[in-house]
């Protein structure tokens, strides 16, 4: 089986967006309300608005491909961190999303994944890597954790009328 680390290309607009719904819906889908999980979906995740992020020259998506077929990618974005007390080093990159299908996870991928975005920002000149993750994604944050991730603070994360808690994590490069 042959697996490729790329860049996306707007041709891949139509597969992103379906499988960000579907791994997002992975993990989240038992812990939203199906009506709040539906708009969420709809909304964030669809063609046009990976074309934008595609478009953007501030955003880097990398996806994972098998046989022609998109099983994970990564997405940074060059923008401005959420207002903490704990401030983050600048200047910072958002790693947005690292996401692998549940069949394509455990087998050393999301390693390759996280490998390639920190390269990726280190060639951009960032200091540092921040995200979001969910404080009931404990496999997630372990993940994060090993790759030398730090706990710098938690913002509120609406999914359609429910609000959650994410934590904000940072790690330099």
């Amino acid at each position: 089986m042959t697996l490729m680390i790329r860049p996306a290309t707007i041709d891949d607009a139509t597969s992103l967006a379906q499988l960000a719904a579907m791994t997002f819906q992975d993990t989240y889908g038992k812990a939203t309300a199906s009506a709040d999980l539906e708009a969420y979906l709809a909304q964030t995740f669809n063609p046009e608005k990976e074309q934008e992020i595609l478009a953007d020259d501030r955003q880097w998506l990398l996806v994972v491909e098998s046989q022609g077929e998109l099983v994970g990618y990564v997405h940074l974005f060059d923008h401005s961190a959420p207002t903490m007390e704990t401030e983050l080093a600048t200047p910072t990159v958002e790693l947005v999303r690292l996401y692998l299908l549940t069949t394509w996870q455990h087998q050393g991928l999301g390693n390759q994944l996280m490998q390639a975005c920190l390269d990726l920002a280190q060639a951009q000149a960032f200091a540092s890597v921040w995200l979001k993750v969910w404080d009931h994604n404990t496999s997630a944050i372990a993940f994060y954790r090993r790759w030398q991730f730090q706990k710098k603070g938690e913002v509120p994360y609406p999914v359609g009328n429910a609000v959650g808690t994410t934590w904000i994590m940072e790690r330099p490069l």
